[in-house]
């Protein structure tokens, strides 16, 4: 968001009638096609929530799509009938991760712009990147193409070597080039593909200012919207300026010029600079050349004319703060931050206050409409005299097209023929912009004929679109009723869904003149957890677990019934007795598959304790408390800076042991810790031989005791010293009673 520009007017005469007329004939009718409620839920038409829209893109199927920045979510909104669909494809959360549909994150993504593929490319504003989303069948795979989330800057290069400042517009050009409006760097930027990889240049700006001239001459303030027409110019929203700033390509050079408004705040129309903006903050361009620009603190959309070498600003809606529909100054918006038009000229605007997708249609372009194609089946129903009818209207033939339909729900009905059974009435969405296509089938007339109704089971999958057929046939909701079934044995199965195992197939007896019943059950695919929790003393001491804030389970417990997908394991707090309390794991979230169980450690940890110190033989005598069988080492200092290794000790089965530093009598005052450690294993290296004497070095953990034993005959074992591994680590070992033996094995062991 940027602060509101104010200005303060002292000793000023100010007239009225500022907002000049509008220069263009044309208006548009805006409606509200998706949103209006905050929040975030996928939904038809106004049901829809969402979070402050800013961007918005449409490709040539009629599909809307809109960037949702404070939710981090990318929507598509597309159209059914007279509806809209609006439907989450990708981003879950806060974040930078690729991924694919919700596993992929964002941090407020904020322009977006579709290729001629069906690809998005999406400014990603606070992570400083740009986003490629890749259609995969049902599937949104995001990738970063540009830039490295976390680390702004200003720097071309390849893929993650660029940097950005907070860019904010996108588009794509007809060769597959990205545009970029990078705000932070007052710079438009270029990405180009080469192979897989993506080359960044600056082709404009990247200094504050106002001027026009050839590439990095040029200035801009925040430039944060950017489009591209058929010839690859580039159109920029300069927000700070108030300004439209035109990026012609001239050789290998980028000339930039302005071609409306100026440095003032305002809402005029008129002629190129002589027209006023108040932050505009987006830009399209239709097939004919026209501009489009979301004026965001005028709450209205305008329009840039092409007028021989100039171009004709006009008001086409709004021009006050509301959420009204309506044509031209009716309409009214609420910081329209996005603005997109399709191929046939309807404007989409995200209006980000109003949390909702406007959709403008020109007052002098006729509605949009739709089309209908409908096939008959078999060929001798065709041939028989088979036709069907449009809202019951003129009957048509096989395969015949209507178009200028108006969009939204119609029936289509089959007239009667000899010899068959008439399809059922059918109704049908005609969608703008799209023919829409439709099968009747004719079933041949059978005089011994029964009925089959399936009913479906449980609603879950009723909701998530389970549906059964007869024999191969067009697929039925639950409880429908199929007649003109032959006498005898009928095959039903079901149709696979999302998240459900379906039932198997089956067979089912046709009587003649009755509707036989079947039943079909869809069962919830789950898997389960087992979490085991360590070491066995906190287990005792009632450690226990839970998945997604649940009841707390015991170590070793098994938890079913959970959907695939990600869950969150928490952990209880335990207190440690005589010690310190556990240290509870971090919760952990992992994913479950269906008919799996999916096994999981977690360990709680429990500090050592230094207590119970008291004077011993001119020294000092302490008690290290902790988890029996863990390795520790207790340190001495005199200052807090320089820490000494006195003893390693490993905690027995009581729990506690005493340690004593004899070495105390020449420090004013002494400090004492003690942390976890993991033990090297003690090494003898290093052996000599001289005069029957053998000598060898000891390597092993500093502070830690050990015991060298010789022997020779690797039964009995005699110690033939016993100290502690200074500082250093090594400690050489003479063995003087070498001299008498044949032979002689050494080894050390833990004191």
């Amino acid at each position: 968001m940027k602060t509101i520009k104010t200005l303060l007017l002292t000793g000023c005469l100010l007239a009225t009638g500022l907002i000049g007329p509008s220069l263009h004939a044309q208006y548009y009718t805006f409606t509200t096609i998706a949103g209006g409620p905050q929040g975030s839920a996928n939904a038809f038409n106004l049901n829809a929530q969402s979070e402050y829209l800013t961007g918005v893109g449409a490709d040539g199927a009629g599909n809307v799509y809109v960037a949702d920045q404070n939710n981090n979510l990318i929507l598509r909104i597309n159209p059914l009938g007279a509806n809209w669909i609006v439907t989450a494809i990708a981003g879950g959360g806060p974040g930078s991760l690729d991924g694919t549909n919700s596993s992929a994150q964002f941090s407020g993504p904020t322009g977006i712009a579709v290729d001629s593929s069906g690809n998005l490319y999406v400014a990603d504003l606070y992570n400083d990147i740009i986003r490629k989303i890749t259609p995969a069948g049902t599937n949104w795979v995001v990738s970063t193409i540009a830039g490295k989330a976390g680390l702004p800057g200003y720097q071309n290069g390849t893929n993650g070597g660029a940097r950005f400042s907070d860019p904010t517009g996108i588009a794509v050009d007809g060769g597959g080039n990205i545009i970029v409006a990078d705000e932070g760097n007052n710079a438009i930027r270029k990405i180009t593909p080469a192979g897989t990889n993506w080359i960044v240049t600056t082709i404009a700006g990247g200094v504050w200012g106002d001027n026009d001239g050839t590439n990095t001459a040029a200035q801009f303030r925040g430039p944060y919207g950017v489009a591209v027409d058929t010839g690859g110019r580039v159109f920029v929203a300069d927000q700070f300026n108030d300004a439209i700033r035109l990026i012609t390509p001239m050789g290998t050079n980028w000339v930039v010029t302005t071609i409306a408004g100026q440095p003032m705040s305002g809402l005029s129309n008129g002629l190129g600079t002589n027209a006023e903006f108040d932050v505009p903050v987006s830009v399209a361009v239709d097939t004919n050349g026209n501009v489009y620009v979301a004026d965001l603190f005028n709450d209205a959309i305008r329009e840039l004319t092409p007028s021989g070498s100039n171009w004709m600003v006009s008001t086409i809606g709004g021009g006050s703060q509301g959420s009204a529909d309506g044509t031209g100054a009716n309409a009214s918006f609420n910081l329209p931050y996005g603005v997109a038009v399709d191929a046939y000229g309807d404007v989409y605007v995200a209006d980000a206050q109003n949390n909702a997708i406007r959709m403008g249609l020109s007052t002098n372009s006729p509605l949009p409409t739709g089309g209908l194609e409908v096939m008959i089946a078999p060929s001798n129903a065709i041939s028989g005299g088979a036709a069907w009818q449009f809202d019951g209207g003129t009957p048509q033939t096989n395969g015949a097209l209507l178009s200028g339909l108006v969009p939204g729900n119609h029936a289509i009905s089959f007239n009667n023929i000899a010899g068959f059974t008439t399809p059922a009435v059918q109704t049908v969405p005609v969608t703008a912009h799209q023919t829409t296509l439709l099968t009747g089938n004719y079933a041949v007339a059978i005089a011994n004929a029964g009925s089959l109704q399936v009913m479906i089971s449980p609603a879950g999958a009723m909701n998530a679109g389970a549906q059964w057929q007869a024999g191969g046939s067009v697929w039925q909701t639950n409880g429908a009723i199929v007649t003109g079934l032959p006498v005898g044995p009928q095959s039903v199965s079901f149709l696979p869904i999302s998240g459900w195992t379906a039932p198997s197939s089956q067979m089912v007896n046709i009587t003649n003149g009755q509707t036989t019943l079947a039943a079909g059950t869809y069962v919830l695919q789950t898997g389960s957890l087992q979490v085991t929790i360590l070491p066995a003393a906190v287990v005792t001491s009632g450690a226990k677990w839970q998945v997604d804030g649940g009841m707390f389970q015991a170590s070793g417990a098994t938890f079913s019934g959970l959907l695939p997908g990600t869950h969150t394991i928490g952990f209880n707090t335990v207190l440690g007795g005589t010690l310190l309390a556990w240290q509870t794991p971090s919760s952990q979230v992992v994913t479950i598959s269906n008919a799996l169980t999916n096994s999981v450690t977690a360990i709680y940890t429990q500090p050592p304790q230094l207590a119970g110190m008291a004077a011993a033989g001119g020294g000092f005598q302490l008690v290290l408390k902790g988890l029996v069988g863990s390795n520790y080492v207790i340190q001495a200092s005199s200052n807090l800076l320089a820490w000494t290794s006195i003893s390693i000790k490993t905690i027995p089965t009581n729990g506690s042991v005493t340690i004593v530093d004899p070495n105390v009598a020449n420090y004013s005052r002494r400090f004492y810790r003690a942390a976890s450690i993991l033990l090297t294993p003690l090494q003898l290296t290093g052996m000599t031989l001289s005069n029957g004497t053998a000598q060898f070095v000891v390597n092993g953990q500093s502070g830690s005791g050990c015991v060298i034993q010789a022997s020779s005959n690797l039964v009995s074992w005699s110690p033939i010293l016993s100290n502690t591994i200074p500082e250093a680590g090594i400690m050489l070992t003479t063995d003087t009673g070498a001299a008498n033996q044949n032979r002689r094995f050494y080894r050390a062991v833990r004191q």
